[in-house]
């Protein structure tokens, strides 16, 4: 019997996997720290205006619906306009600036923004304001998933962290302290005065991605003449992946929560506390802390603990799956606060309590929103190395469908359910989904041979690509390899 057992065990099918195991030194630098942190502003402040474009607007919107005759639902069409048109062409910015590079589609794009915030301005009616919206969000939908595509380029693999959460958070801070911005200019220049300001902003962008933005994008292969036209959605495909299918949705459901917050934080203080444009953007500031100390944490946690469990899987010759990068010890407490801060904020503006007491819960929301999307960012980046711009096309794509849900739905699912309702199914909506990690982490080994089949990534422990067939990779001498034989069927991580 014990004969049989183990010819049966001999005979189970298994993949053959050829796993790098690499001493943990720092990858080679392509740029210095200075030219990095030069190339990682610029971004940063196109990826500024980008987010701007929306809530830097907020204040501005009662003025938008009285100057033009029109609804609150009508009005909040501009924001829905911005986003729709953004999630449907970021993968197609994303597949350009992988064919074409980076450099010059960040400079085509911003220049559409530029115009189209010019448009804006002039705009007669608010068909000709939501139309010209639209194209801004055409031009302005290329900087998140550029924005990742270039850091992931310039910045090393234990950097990652570090760069894309302050990638996601200095925009969040700008998006929310914005409406100060947006409540002054619109007290003093009108409504029309955001978009010149919006204008004027974007084509200094223009200026600095000429003078200081170099090519990133190594691989970028532009087709020659005679050749068929590239397919603009390619970027999609990555979302064959259930595990990168399942984290763009719960980021899509963070950004519907998110939306629906700040509409109804923006009504709120204005109708139902009083406040003026001005005095509603100033209680945008201690979200702005929240953010601020969330994608510190996030950062700093994100890097760290997978320096650390990196050197610990090579130093036993195990596997580095990309799920190392999540962990349900920093996780699990954030998702308590992002939830239970969303819910708090709906009961305590439904009690009509004092004002700060709802600043305080959002800001504790946002402290856990910052850290989850900075955390499943990093992973999915982590997934699919070299990929960075099209992850994000995909994040985009989703975010392009909740954030219109949240804009036109919020005003009247509070009218007909009230903000205590809405909120408490919005956070526990929030806290169920987030258990979708466990099971992304238990099914790592699945996820990697499944890249592994399309030939989509990278080894787990490489940032090189696959070699070719019929090719031989041979070792360095901090380089060690190993035949790993995997059972085909998954196991726990």
């Amino acid at each position: 019997m014990q004969n049989l057992a183990d010819k049966a065990k001999c005979e189970a099918p298994t993949v053959d996997i050829e796993v790098n195991i690499v001493e943990d030194k720092q990858p080679e630098e392509k740029y210095s720290s200075r030219k990095k942190w030069i190339i990682f502003t610029v971004i940063v402040l196109a990826q500024i205006m980008n987010r701007m474009s929306v809530s830097a607007l907020y204040p501005a919107l009662p003025e938008i619906r009285d100057a033009l005759h029109t609804t609150e639902t009508v009005t909040n069409a501009t924001a829905a306009a911005y986003a729709v048109i953004a999630g449907i062409f970021s993968s197609f910015w994303a597949t350009c600036s992988n064919i074409y590079g980076r450099r010059p589609i960040y400079i085509i794009s911003i220049t559409i923004a530029t115009l189209g915030n010019v448009g804006s301005a002039l705009s007669i009616n608010i068909e000709m304001l939501i139309v010209f919206r639209a194209v801004v969000g055409f031009g302005g939908c290329a900087c998140l998933p550029l924005s990742s595509g270039v850091l992931t380029e310039v910045f090393n693999e234990y950097e990652h962290g570090k760069a894309l959460s302050w990638n996601s958070a200095i925009p969040t801070c700008f998006t929310i302290i914005a409406p100060i911005l947006g409540g002054l200019l619109t007290q003093y220049f009108g409504w029309r005065g955001v978009f010149w300001a919006y204008a004027i902003c974007y084509g200094i962008i223009v200026a600095l991605l000429l003078a200081f933005l170099p090519e990133t994008n190594r691989l970028a292969s532009p087709p020659k003449s005679g050749q068929r036209f590239f397919n603009p959605f390619k970027s999609l495909i990555l979302m064959k992946y259930p595990n990168l299918l399942l984290t763009s949705l719960y980021i899509g459901i963070i950004v519907y929560v998110t939306f629906a917050s700040n509409i109804s934080f923006t009504w709120a203080y204005s109708n139902q506390y009083n406040f003026d444009s001005t005095t509603v953007g100033i209680c945008y500031i201690p979200l702005a802390f929240g953010c601020c100390m969330g994608a510190y944490v996030a950062g700093l946690l994100s890097d760290r603990m997978y320096k650390r469990r990196k050197q610990r899987a090579t130093t036993m010759h195990q596997r580095v799956p990309p799920e190392m990068r999540l962990s349900m010890t920093v996780l699990g407490p954030s998702v308590v606060l992002m939830a239970g801060g969303y819910a708090a904020y709906g009961w305590l503006i439904s009690e009509d309590l004092h004002f700060a007491y709802g600043i305080v819960a959002q800001t504790i929301a946002q402290f856990g929103t910052i850290i989850w999307t900075c955390f499943l960012t990093v992973y999915a980046m982590q997934c699919f190395p070299g990929q960075g711009a099209s992850v994000q096309a995909c994040f985009q794509i989703v975010r392009g469908v909740f954030i219109p849900g949240a804009t036109l739905s919020v005003i009247e699912l509070e009218k007909s359910l009230g903000h205590e309702i809405v909120f408490t199914g919005c956070g526990g909506i929030l806290f169920i989904a987030s258990f979708y990690v466990i099971y992304i982490q238990r099914r790592s080994e699945k996820w990697e041979k499944m890249r592994m089949r399309s030939n989509d990534c990278v080894t787990s422990t490489s940032s090189s690509r696959l070699p070719k067939k019929n090719t031989v990779n041979r070792p360095t001498k901090n380089d060690h390899r190993c035949l790993m034989r995997i059972p085909c069927l998954p196991s726990d991580f």
